[in-house]
């Protein structure tokens, strides 16, 4: 317990004894910091707030055309959008700041200071950006035509693919009046060779009842006066006759005017494909109106001009800065005051 005690008193006397090579650790990690803050260029901050079409409000045949919130995203964050945003907002020639960047690196530090965000339950896009620009007006000009080169892109991008999505469905759609037409030739040629079967049925038709229309017996019913059971059977065959040449000619005018009607199996086919072309030609149509009319993004604030720094915290700094000067004062008298004690109690030789 007494080995103890001395060692406590020991170790308490060592900072007692060191305490000004704390404070005199703490006060040049103060003023090393403070120079430093001050020395750092200030900061700004902007932001600018879009409004997102969401997929719902356009039909649900192009739904799956408009890009989602995790795409839209990752395009604003993109190279191609962010090196294209770099050039047209002179970030490296206007920026005193950023005047020895390379693009490879002011791509990197822009991915880094540019957050996007949307809020819970809204369909809106907050794009912030903070950075050491050279003035309020700086930030903000930039901030506009970052923007604008994304407006950009992503319109592209979006008529890009519809039109891809357009030409796939041209050719489908030429593949099925292709396949229409083939069902149109062999429905014709189905047809021309029922149309002789039928023409001939309707001749032979027509000449059995006009030699039916010369027996005397055929005009007097059964029944009336001088009716025999020979004319009887004759009408009944006339009549019965008469019905199948119509049957036959309505046939054969239902097969000049609607010729695939006739077949069952071709007017099945038919209908699916013209149903198909209607569902086909309405979507042609949706999606050549979404290239011409619609945007993914509407600009619902314009970015704002901040009228102060942000940042840097240069107090923040400062207190850091003396915070592991007390850190380091603390490290240098326990490292360096028990090696001072033991050459102090060490027996001369």
């Amino acid at each position: 317990m007494q080995t103890v005690q001395i060692e406590r008193y020991s170790l308490t006397q060592i900072f007692w004894e060191r305490r000004w090579l704390l404070i005199v650790v703490i006060i040049a990690a103060v003023i090393i910091a403070g120079i430093y803050a001050h020395r750092l260029p200030p900061e700004f901050q902007t932001e600018v707030i879009l409004r997102l079409h969401s997929p719902a409000e356009v039909e649900a045949s192009v739904q799956s055309y408009i890009p989602a919130l995790p795409a839209i995203t990752h395009l604003m964050k993109s190279q191609d959008v962010l090196l294209q945003a770099i050039k047209d907002g002179k970030l490296l020639s206007e920026n005193a700041e950023f005047a020895e960047w390379s693009h490879p690196y002011a791509i990197d530090w822009l991915a880094n200071h540019l957050s996007i965000s949307q809020p819970a339950k809204t369909d809106l896009l907050i794009v912030q950006l903070y950075g050491p620009f050279s003035g309020g007006q700086k930030i903000r000009e930039f901030m506009d035509r970052y923007w604008t080169a994304f407006q950009k892109k992503i319109q592209t991008q979006l008529q890009k693919n519809l039109q891809a999505e357009q030409e796939r469905l041209a050719l489908l759609k030429k593949s099925l009046l292709q396949e229409r037409e083939s069902i149109t030739q062999e429905a014709t040629q189905r047809a021309a060779s029922k149309r002789q079967l039928l023409q001939t049925q309707e001749r032979e038709l027509e000449q059995e009842i006009n030699a039916l229309k010369i027996v005397r017996n055929l005009r007097i019913p059964a029944g009336e006066q001088n009716a025999t059971f020979e004319g009887a059977t004759l009408r009944e065959e006339f009549i019965a006759l008469n019905d199948q040449l119509t049957e036959t000619q309505k046939e054969l005018r239902l097969l000049n005017t609607h010729t695939i009607s006739v077949f069952e199996d071709l007017r099945t086919e038919w209908v699916g494909i013209e149903q198909d072309l209607g569902k086909l030609n309405l979507l042609l149509v949706k999606l050549n109106h979404l290239s011409r009319h619609f945007t993914v993004l509407e600009l619902v604030n314009a970015p704002l001009e901040p009228k102060a720094p942000t940042g840097p915290s240069k107090l923040g700094i400062t207190l850091f800065g003396a915070l592991i000067g007390f850190v380091i004062g603390l490290l240098l008298i326990f490292f360096l005051g028990p090696a001072t004690e033991r050459r102090k109690t060490s027996p001369a030789r």
